[in-house]
């Protein structure tokens, strides 16, 4: 009977547990959560070269056709990068939100720095720049607009030695995340990403700029980065207007899609933080309430034992006018064997006194 009782009652906790956990509200995920696949490149070590070295460029499956060369040379700690590509598409053939290409050095612990931006004119683009890596390895990605701060996994050019080269280069395997194609533009409408048709009049760092605040705000920096988004807002209307020319159009563009970036990049990590905490507190309350039902469960069972220990004639069920069992035994006078008494006397009987009748005190039995 007693393990009937318990099991009965941690039933019932369970059941209650399993309602609690139905009713607890689901806590919200945020606007943009971003997601990044890992891939692998060949860094090489320019630390020890004496000199430059030439190495080459081959295009992915992406852009087989793509390809280019560049002249590396270490000097007081600085790398010193000269490159030249040629067989550059389109960019927005890999989709809509793809403006531009970007120049990237991967370090081999898998920090990504952008290197600039290619200007591409039919197909072909130069670019020089340094970085104070001593080894790294080489990579071009189409991107949305030149202020990117992670690669995007549209890869179309990779670092690569070259066959006849007599250095004694020294390669390392560098892993680093990527952002998959899609991760800018899915929280944006499809009708908001028709293909770009560009004009002579416009600046091209406009086009990018509107690109830059639109993704901003798919990624809730409205929300999250209001400040620097707004001066992303203020400085696109004003890239928009003719007053200043077209140079001057221009770099108030480029000044737009830096604080459009900036505004992203600060909402996706504070929206990262607001996920930790909330997954903490989730953790937190689940604790909680599985203490509580423990608890709500001890207690039912202490009180099922404590039923069982009772005296056994407090179960008995009474019969309909039954006397009421009593703990102590009835005075003498209330048995049936001894008769009522005459007189409602108490304590010592009255005493008799000669020519008088007897008196009785207070207390008295009678005679």
């Amino acid at each position: 009977m007693k393990s009937k009782i318990t099991s009965l009652f941690v039933l019932s906790a369970v059941m209650l547990g399993q309602r609690g956990l139905s009713a607890m509200p689901i806590a919200e995920k945020p606007l943009y959560q971003v997601t990044v696949v890992q891939s692998a490149a060949k860094a090489i070590n320019y630390r020890n070269l004496s000199g430059s070295v030439e190495i080459d460029f081959k295009g992915t499956v992406l852009s087989p056709s793509a390809k280019g060369m560049a002249s590396i040379k270490n000097k007081a700690g600085v790398t010193k990068i000269e490159a030249e590509f040629e067989n550059l598409a389109s960019p927005t053939q890999f989709g809509p939100e793809y403006l531009t290409y970007i120049f990237w050095a991967i370090s081999p612990d898998g920090k990504a720095t952008n290197l600039g931006e290619l200007i591409v004119k039919n197909g072909k683009s130069e670019i020089e720049t340094k970085t104070p890596l001593q080894a790294l390895g080489l990579l071009v990605t189409a991107e949305p607009y030149f202020a990117v701060s992670q690669p995007s996994n549209v890869v179309v050019l990779e670092n690569a030695i070259k066959p006849d080269n007599k250095e004694k280069i020294e390669l390392i395997d560098a892993k680093y995340d990527l952002l998959p194609r899609g991760e800018y533009t899915k929280n944006i409408a499809a009708t908001d990403l028709q293909a770009t048709v560009m004009d002579k009049k416009t600046p091209f760092n406009v086009y990018q700029a509107r690109n830059a605040v639109r993704i901003a705000k798919a990624a809730g920096a409205e929300t999250y980065a209001a400040e620097g988004y707004r001066n992303a807002e203020r400085l696109l209307a004003l890239s928009e207007t003719k007053a200043g020319g077209k140079k001057g159009r221009s770099m108030t563009a480029r000044e737009a899609v830096q604080s459009a970036e900036d505004s992203r990049s600060l909402s996706v990590k504070r929206q990262a933080a607001e996920t930790v905490t909330n997954d903490k507190k989730t953790a937190q309350d689940d604790v909680a309430m599985a203490n509580s039902q423990a608890d709500t469960a001890m207690a039912g069972q202490k009180k099922a034992e404590e039923a069982q220990e009772k005296p056994s004639w407090r179960k008995r069920p009474r019969t309909p006018n039954a006397p009421r069992p009593s703990l102590w035994p009835d005075p003498p006078w209330l048995l049936p064997s001894n008769p009522k008494p005459t007189q409602k006397w108490r304590g010592h009987p009255p005493t008799k006194r000669k020519g008088k009748k007897p008196s009785c005190g207070l207390n008295c039995w009678p005679s």
